[in-house]
């Protein structure tokens, strides 16, 4: 995503969480052979839709899922769960 590739991931784990279907990215059924078969075919007969994908995911990860915020609320979790020494 952060290269401007549209994922095509599954609707398990927290993949979904990343990708808004359809919009940046395709989520598709576990162990459903034909609709991840269906979403390659349409990035790959579709470059506007390959690109407008693309960019969309990569902003996606650029606003929604920065390593800087990961890091703040990290802290914040411990710093809630560790009482203060003091």
């Amino acid at each position: 995503m952060a290269y401007r590739v549209p994922p095509i991931v599954t609707d398990s784990g927290g993949s979904p969480e990343l990708v808004v279907d359809g919009v940046s990215g395709f989520v598709v059924p576990p162990r459903d052979a034909r609709s991840i078969a269906d979403a390659i075919e349409k990035l790959f007969r579709d470059p506007e839709l390959r690109r407008r994908m693309g960019d969309a995911a990569r902003e996606r990860i650029a606003t929604d899922f920065r390593n800087e915020d990961t890091v703040l609320k990290t802290i914040a979790l411990y710093e809630e769960l560790v009482p203060d020494p003091d």
